[in-house]
């Protein structure tokens, strides 16, 4: 969602849910990938009519992965864990009329 707070500022929120392509009999150790949870929040700024500042934070919650996999001969077992913090921040800016 988003909130227009007023005609500077700018506040969003948002919750997502990513199914991993990725199945039990073909993850990898390489890729642990599972299903995760998004969480994120941000904000924009209008500098002017020109400039505006975007700032977000999301954190992913990960779902524990199984992997069980034999590779030349040697096997890998066992529950791969995973969290994902992610920090961004932008500039904009319109050039022309």
């Amino acid at each position: 969602g988003e909130y227009k707070y007023n005609p500077n500022w700018t506040f969003r929120a948002g919750l997502g849910y990513e199914i991993a392509p990725t199945t039990d009999e073909h993850r990898s150790m390489r890729l642990p990938d599972a299903d995760r949870v998004w969480a994120s929040i941000g904000a924009s700024y209008n500098w002017n009519e020109r400039l505006s500042i975007d700032a977000a934070y999301a954190h992913l919650f990960v779902d524990d992965a199984p992997v069980d996999e034999t590779t030349a001969n040697i096997r890998y077992a066992g529950t791969a864990e995973g969290r994902v913090d992610i920090i961004s921040l932008g500039v904009r800016y319109k050039f022309g009329g």
